[in-house]
């Protein structure tokens, strides 16, 4: 190991002939490195031996014949000011058997100056112990140097710069803004950004800042430093790993443009209070009120902070609020209507109060000395909020000095409550229809799909942007067995209330027909024919799949809904070309058929409304062409990542004219090692041999799988459900086992959908005696609906299986 390798090129020779696997391997390696010009290491920690390949030592700048295979060799190429890191770095990673990583300076021979960037592991031996370290180093002079630039040319900028990554944490800061955040520039790298600068948290402005990095959307936004009465324009630029945060001192500007609004005409007075009235007419909630008042009243008159109040259950609840930290919010949200406070003063007599100093308040105010600390304020302005003669809350404006308002100040800041009140009030009950909807249609979709063996799904659901914004589409994953699920995709016309309730009986209805049993196209006309009674005057659509596990196909039937989406494996994608019928409610009579599709492992399938494929602008056809592409080029690995690519456009969209919703199942299959062993015989009613048939069937089942101590008990059990199928019924009987872990279960399907009764005979009686041997004979038994019939099951445990 005290050698340099042995080779003709750059790099050792494969270990063995190209054609071996391990050959191979070190071939493909070599390439890699040598197309990456990174050279390899081999250090012996016990010995000191060290072997360097020949890109290592060209980057090191020493001839091969002259490397004398020892880790001395190593430290005397490196700078002696970074010797000391790179032997901590190296010591630590021998100590604890970890990784090693070091970029360090070489002088070379010639005297040029390199840098290194470095990296290993260490590997123990049968003790424990550090015996080894393999790694590779690469020349990252260049990259360094483009680094360096940057960071001087970032340096020596007059506005504040930081990065951070996605987890907020901070990855750089130039001085500007070290001293904007007060910090030490040296250590703030590595620290979370709401620690280093709690203003932005105090202050509300994190928001815009994790709405930047979640959207990936540039912003710029304004911000008040209280502490140091300064304003700054932030302006945020998102990438995948992070922000970059730029900010400049527009103090001076925002002065001039205060100055010039306290200047403002009658006439500019009016024009400003219109331009008010439409943007608060715009705002669609709460949160969008406060935003407009912050935004573009605050400004006017220089205005530091606003605190909107709302009264709830006897007491006022801060509904919105700008300049005031966490602390400060705490303290104020909640105040008691009847408190002796200002804001609660005012919602009682309705009159607005002018506070021109802190002096001013604790005169009238003596006992809330603490508000007015913890508010760090110094003026204020409280005006009622009043809808009808009706007092709703409060509106509180405040600056950070004294200030003595004008006649014409009050008069537009008390015509501007009541500009706000009307718009709140409309907000909050706007806010509260939101939530009733988004209860309602929460109610009446499934609270989570069930992941059956072998499959896995993911469902979304968008309300239309237009009336409630909720609606009749619906979707469903119903198991129907521990091999077969159904999937079902709606939608009922318009979406209000009735239309969601109309789908909320439609999808329990749908869901009972196919817990009973039927066959797919039963399960939909059924369906079709309760529609039309529910309501003459509503039609919905339907799309309805039954996926076998065990055959690996699905049945698809359509009643006038969009058909189905498959994307392949390989990533082909395509549109499910099925029959499709007229939509429930149309035709009670109705006849609809069902198609067959296979299903391949790694296949997923998409069911979807229209609302995502067809609009005024956009033909059924063009959409899913362009649903289709989405499903192609998007990421199924991870389903959840696959369902957000389909609806990222219509999520985005700020008008969406129906409701949507989506069902994507990725299928898996069943490996064979897992697979149900199950066998069918139907049972011949007009075959006078029909029960020699049946238990031979059932003999060599039982020999198949090994269990033919069950034999006896399965026989008398299967001769007594099948007499009383044929003796009671005038349909077709089948015969089902299936083998389940530690037992065996027996199920015989007819026709007749009344369930066995104790006829109060014994296991010795002629008549009567079904359901005693069922009972005394079996571990468990039971029976359920199947389509126009039903099943009589019963089950044996398998002691043996059991045991061992």
């Amino acid at each position: 190991m005290g050698t340099l390798h042995e080779a003709t090129g750059d790099g050792p020779e494969p270990a063995e002939a190209p054609g071996g696997q391990s050959g191979l391997a070190s071939a493909r390696l070599e390439l890699a490195l040598g197309a990456a010009d990174i050279g390899s290491f081999d250090w012996d920690v016990t010995t000191g031996a060290l072997v360097w390949d020949a890109r290592l030592c060209r980057i090191c700048g020493i001839d091969p014949a002259d490397f004398t295979g020892h880790i001395d060799a190593f430290y005397a190429t490196v700078l002696p000011a970074d010797l000391p890191d790179v032997l901590a770095a190296m010591r630590d990673a021998v100590e604890n058997v970890g990784d090693y990583h070091m970029e360090y300076r070489v002088r070379r021979p010639d005297g040029a100056l390199r840098w290194v960037d470095a990296r290993g592991r260490v590997f123990p031996g049968i003790d424990g112990s550090a015996i080894r370290m393999l790694g590779v180093a690469r020349d990252s002079t260049e990259l360094r140097l483009a680094r360096d630039t940057v960071a001087r040319t970032l340096e020596h900028m007059a506005d504040a710069f930081l990065a951070v990554d996605t987890a907020w944490r901070v990855t750089y800061i130039n001085g500007p803004a070290a001293e904007l955040m007060g910090v030490e520039h040296a250590v703030a790298a590595g620290d979370l950004l709401w620690e280093l600068w709690p203003t932005l948290e105090n202050g509300g402005y994190d928001r815009p800042l994790r709405h930047a990095l979640e959207v990936q959307e540039q912003t710029t936004f304004l911000m008040y430093d209280a502490g140091r009465d300064r304003w700054h324009e932030l302006r945020v630029v998102p990438a995948p790993d992070g922000l970059s945060v730029f900010a400049t001192d527009v103090t001076i500007a925002r002065e001039a443009d205060v100055e010039r609004a306290r200047e403002l005409s009658r006439s500019e007075q009016a024009h400003r209070v219109l331009a008010y009235s439409q943007a608060l007419a715009e705002a669609e909630s709460v949160t969008d009120v406060t935003e407009v008042v912050a935004t573009m009243v605050l400004p006017a008159f220089g205005a530091t902070g606003l605190l909107v109040w709302m009264a709830d259950s006897g007491k006022l609840r801060l509904a919105g609020h700008a300049g005031y930290d966490v602390v400060a919010r705490d303290a104020l949200d909640g105040l008691p209507i009847d408190a002796d406070a200002p804001a609660a003063e005012v919602m009682r007599t309705r009159e607005a109060l002018f506070l021109p100093s802190g002096a001013a308040y604790l005169v009238r105010y003596p006992e809330r000395g603490e508000l007015v600390a913890l508010s760090g304020k110094q003026a204020w302005a409280f005006v009622p909020l009043t809808v009808s003669g009706r007092s709703i809350g409060t509106l509180t404006l405040s600056f950070d000095d004294p200030r003595e308002l004008a006649v014409e100040e009050r008069s537009f800041i008390v015509s501007l409550a009541g500009l706000l009140a009307q718009t709140l009030e409309r907000a909050r009950l706007r806010d509260a229809e939101r939530g009733l909807a988004a209860e309602l249609q929460a109610g009446l979709l499934p609270r989570a799909l069930a992941q059956p063996r072998g499959l896995s799904a993911r469902a979304r659901y968008l309300p239309a942007t237009d009336g409630m914004q909720v609606g009749g589409d619906w979707y469903e994953l119903i198991v129907l067995s521990s091999d077969r699920v159904g999937l079902v995709i709606g939608d009922v016309q318009g979406h209000n209330v009735h239309a969601a309730s109309t789908m909320g009986q439609l999808r329990n209805a749908l869901r009972a027909y196919a817990a009973e049993g039927h066959d797919p196209v039963a399960i939909v006309s059924r369906s079709n024919r309760l529609m039309a009674d529910i309501d003459p005057d509503l039609f919905a659509t339907c799309c309805y799949v039954e996926v076998d596990l065990q055959s690996s196909r699905a049945l698809v039937v359509r009643a006038g809904h969009p058909p189905p989406l498959l994307r392949s494996a390989d990533g082909t994608t395509r549109v499910v070309d099925v029959p499709v019928g007229l939509p429930l409610g149309v035709d009670p009579d109705e006849s609809y058929v069902t198609a067959a599709i296979p299903l391949k492992r790694g296949d997923t399938l998409v069911l979807l409304t229209d609302g995502l494929v067809e609009d005024a602008r956009t033909t059924m056809d063009e959409g899913l062409t362009s649903v289709a592409n989405v499903m192609h080029e998007a990421d199924v690995a991870d389903l959840d990542v696959f369902v957000d690519a389909l609806v990222a456009r219509p999520l985005a969209a700020e008008h969406r004219a129906d409701d949507i919703a989506v069902l994507a199942v990725h299928y898996a299959g069943i490996d064979d090692l897992h697979r149900t062993p199950t066998a069918t015989r139907s049972v011949d009613r007009a075959d006078p041999r029909a029960a020699r048939h049946a238990r031979e069937f059932i003999g060599g089942v039982l020999t198949e799988w090994d269990l033919d101590r069950l034999q006896d008990t399965t026989v008398l059990l299967v001769s007594e459900v099948v007499t009383n199928a044929l003796r009671h019924t005038d349909g077709n009987i089948e015969l089902t086992m299936t083998r389940l872990s530690g037992r065996l279960r027996v199920e015989v399907a007819d026709d007749r959908s009344v369930a066995p009764r104790n006829r109060g005979g014994d296991v010795l009686a002629e008549w009567g005696r079904g359901v005693p041997l069922l009972a005394g004979f079996s571990d468990r038994w039971g029976s359920a609906p199947r389509g126009k019939g039903k099943i009589v099951w019963f089950e044996l445990v398998d002691d043996a299986e059991d045991n061992g």
